[in-house]
């Protein structure tokens, strides 16, 4: 495969996720504060992900097996547009069908993503004898340079559109309605309990600006599904077909017994973990509480620029670096990160504060959502259908726990939760660098010494 073809077919992927998650990144960040039933939000989210964990238990080898990856790519991003749709009228009926086709499709939409990039890579290192485990890390830093750069371009459309919306203290749960709101007791950031809000009176107002936003979010997702058709068939794809279709639907959960792969389960959980908190719970605890749901959107801008930014220059340093002090690095600046958060007073500091914990935020999100697919991609390129199918499993696991205790648990609470998973998550892996740099350095000799026999040979 040549640079040209290569880097192509890269950038068509990344701009197409870039325009589907310019819609869809947006929509999840103000889920939580958006629909008048407050537990519409976190219940679509929780809904997606939850789907998500069924899907990547069963579909995409079976799925992988049957089409060509770039038809099922195809096929699988069309949930995008529908489930914006589905917000066009917020109801159990319409959001919960199409949350669950979206976790259903998603799930093997990423799979896809994931094999496509790590398999275009592998050809081009091949081809241009360049050290793979470098150069697949340094695509998937690419791809989640635009992956991130949908959150500045969506939140900013989003943020525009909702400035006309103006609420004077507490804006999470009520973009729709124009009730009278209880906001006696009520405490932003860590100590922010979902219990202390309460509604009443709720009308609704605001359907022309939502009708507004969700039109351009959808023109988002349709130019997204345009752009994925110019992307290039493999021209070898990985196949699996041979296997009997029920061996294939249980192929992902066989493969749960591989000790590396039950070793890196905590830290994906960790993955969807975060980013949970920051979609479901920094949006709305901190910023939609304290400054406004207008806000919501510059402040997920700045995360986006920094996860966007730092993502490519991830890409660029990794080699020099390695996955593994990135990973270090990631671990000690999000506890500060979290630290932070437990002892900040939202109400004491400026508004400029909130912008910077996001540019923290983006930060270490960049380190966990690139290298962690980098390491599935490296260790287990023999296995990448069941492997990424996995690491979708247990981020969609991650995902759905942090919805699910969204409306239980106060954040407090949840940060501990986060912190304690980090630090586990990151001494499992520690275990799993360890056994492939062991691995590697044996393989390396045994090369060396097969070297010397052939030229003693000669």
């Amino acid at each position: 495969m040549t640079a040209k073809s290569t880097y192509k077919n890269l950038v068509i992927m990344s701009v197409s996720f870039f325009f589907l998650y310019a819609a869809y990144l947006p929509l999840q960040n103000i889920q939580s504060s958006l629909h008048k039933d407050p537990a519409l939000g976190f219940g679509s989210l929780s809904a997606i992900y939850a789907s998500g964990i069924l899907s990547c238990c069963f579909l995409p080898n079976v799925l992988i097996a049957m089409f060509k990856l770039k038809t099922l790519l195809i096929l699988s991003i069309f949930s995008f547009p529908l489930y914006v749709l589905a917000n066009f009228v917020p109801r159990w009926s319409t959001i919960l069908p199409a949350s669950i086709l979206l976790g259903l499709s998603g799930a093997v939409m990423w799979t896809c993503q994931s094999i496509y990039i790590t398999q275009i890579a592998t050809s081009y290192a091949d081809t241009m004898k360049f050290p793979k485990d470098s150069l697949v890390s340094k695509f998937f830093s690419i791809f989640y340079f635009f992956f991130q750069f949908s959150q500045i371009v969506g939140n900013g459309v989003s943020s525009a559109v909702l400035t006309n919306v103006k609420n004077d203290k507490l804006t999470a749960n009520f973009l729709r309605s124009t009730g009278s709101i209880n906001v006696q007791n009520i405490t932003c950031g860590a100590k922010y309990c979902p219990s202390g809000v309460a509604i009443t009176n709720a009308e609704t107002l605001y359907i022309n600006i939502i009708y507004k936003l969700m039109s351009i979010l959808l023109s988002f997702t349709l130019i997204g599904i345009l752009i994925a058709f110019f992307m290039d068939p493999l021209s070898e794809e990985t196949k699996t077909n041979q296997m009997p279709k029920l061996k294939l639907c249980f192929s992902t959960i066989k493969n749960l017994k591989n000790p590396m792969i039950l070793l890196l389960v905590p830290i994906t959980i960790f993955n969807g973990l975060e980013q949970g908190f920051v979609y479901g719970e920094y949006t709305k605890a901190f910023v939609a509480c304290s400054l406004g749901i207008d806000v919501i959107g510059y402040s997920m801008i700045c995360f986006g620029s920094a996860a966007c930014f730092f993502s490519m220059f991830i890409g660029f340093i990794v080699k020099w670096s390695g996955t593994y002090a990135l990973m270090i690095f990631g671990m000690f600046a999000h506890l500060s990160l979290m630290t932070w958060f437990l002892v900040w007073d939202t109400q004491a500091y400026p508004s400029y504060i909130f912008y910077i914990c996001a540019l923290c935020c983006g930060v270490t999100s960049s380190i966990w959502m690139s290298q962690t697919n980098a390491i599935y991609a490296i260790y287990f390129s023999n296995k990448q259908g069941a492997a990424f199918s996995i690491f979708r499993l247990f981020q969609s696991s991650g995902f759905t726990i942090a919805f699910v205790y969204g409306n239980i648990l106060c954040v407090s609470t949840k940060i501990y939760i986060l912190m304690a998973f980090l630090v586990v998550s990151i001494a499992m892996y520690s275990i799993v660098e360890f056994k492939y740099q062991k691995n590697h350095l044996t393989d390396v000799i045994k090369q060396e010494y097969d070297d010397k026999d052939i030229v003693a040979i000669l």
